[in-house]
């Protein structure tokens, strides 16, 4: 399958009726559902489509809970996926013990790694947050961590390669922190810096980013879909991506872990071609795991492998190198994603 083509979703839901309840609604439809796997961690050569009722429940503050699913399924083959051929890089794990909300200790994150490793992961980069709430985490701080980390790796025999950068809030002295040092990029090149906006909230950014080109430095915004301001303010994103920034998305938004709203909101940002990497964005070892294969095999599902390739392995690469990303092609969505995207605006 070439790159960015789409893997047609096999689905068109009847929606039989909405009830509100209180702060939330509880959603009721028939019909056929999206493609989904039977259970999590499944490893199996077969999809289910679920056909039925989906129940959607606890819709509150733009953030839709769990959805269950009542009916039968319907088995279909699938084309086997290069899982065995595929080495991640992830640009953005929380794995550096006590600097954040990442791991507490040395050996969640020891543990953290293997889990990594498991999952087809050869690269890392340990980005502790910075700045914000944060401002504790000086890059002496982080980088001595670090090197006790890697020690750490080796002596345990794990092999995985730790990079350093870290998650950095954005704010206006961001140009200048980053030349005086005070803050890390992703390796040593300094072209490429993790950046989280501050507040749930869509800031003046068009001078940042002017400053910024200025400099030779890249930002790269992590998980706006996980914010329901950001993620509907498609007109942001644009402005973003058209001032020379790109876009990571996480990988368990793809696969259900922060709900359902938000999984249609990072569908959706792939299907506008807004998205330029996908990474873990880890912060343990038992709860938002390093897991990589269910969100590669999501990715191709939807636009096929080669097109996860560019997002999962290409580009991460070669912003670890310093290089130019490639382009990532928008994909066709569907029609859920447009859906929650309709129930997302009006919640807010």
């Amino acid at each position: 399958m070439g790159l960015g083509q789409p893997k047609g979703n096999r689905f068109c839901p009847q929606a039989k009726g909405v009830n509100w309840l209180g702060n939330g609604f509880q959603a009721v439809f028939f019909g056929i559902g999206r493609t989904a796997r039977p259970h999590r961690g499944a490893d199996i050569d077969h999809h289910f489509a679920p056909f039925g009722v989906l129940v959607f429940h606890g819709f509150e503050n733009g953030q839709m809970g769990l959805a269950s699913r009542v009916g039968g399924f319907m088995e279909e083959e699938r084309s086997p996926l290069r899982l065995h051929n595929i080495e991640f890089v992830d640009i953005h794990c929380h794995i550096l013990p006590g600097l954040d909300d990442g791991p507490s200790h040395w050996q969640e994150s020891l543990r953290m790694a293997q889990i990594a490793v498991a999952e087809g992961v050869t690269t890392v980069v340990a980005t502790p947050h910075q700045l914000g709430n944060y401002p504790h985490n000086t890059v002496s701080r982080i980088r001595g961590r670090w090197e006790e980390f890697c020690s750490r790796l080796a002596s345990e025999g794990i092999p995985l390669r730790v990079e350093l950068g870290a998650d950095i809030r954005l704010e206006p002295e961001l140009p200048e922190k980053i030349a005086n040092g005070e803050v890390l990029p992703i390796g040593d090149h300094g072209r490429y810096v993790l950046v989280e906006l501050p507040s749930d909230s869509c800031c003046a950014v068009e001078n940042l980013l002017k400053k910024l080109r200025r400099i030779g430095v890249t930002p790269i915004l992590t998980h706006p879909e996980r914010s329901v301001v950001v993620a509907r303010n498609q007109k942001f994103l644009r402005q973003w991506v058209a001032g020379g920034g790109l876009i990571q998305i996480t990988g368990g938004s793809l696969t259900g872990s922060f709900g359902l709203v938000v999984q249609s909101a990072a569908e959706r940002l792939l299907g506008e071609g807004l998205v330029h990497l996908v990474a873990s964005d880890a912060h343990g070892a038992t709860r938002r795991r390093p897991l990589w294969r269910r969100v590669y095999e999501r990715l191709a599902e939807l636009g096929g492998p080669d097109w996860a390739d560019r997002l999962c392995r290409e580009n991460p690469a070669r912003v670890l190198a310093g290089q130019q990303v490639l382009e990532v092609p928008p994909i066709s969505i569907g029609f859920f994603p447009k859906l929650f995207a309709m129930f997302s605006r009006k919640a807010g």
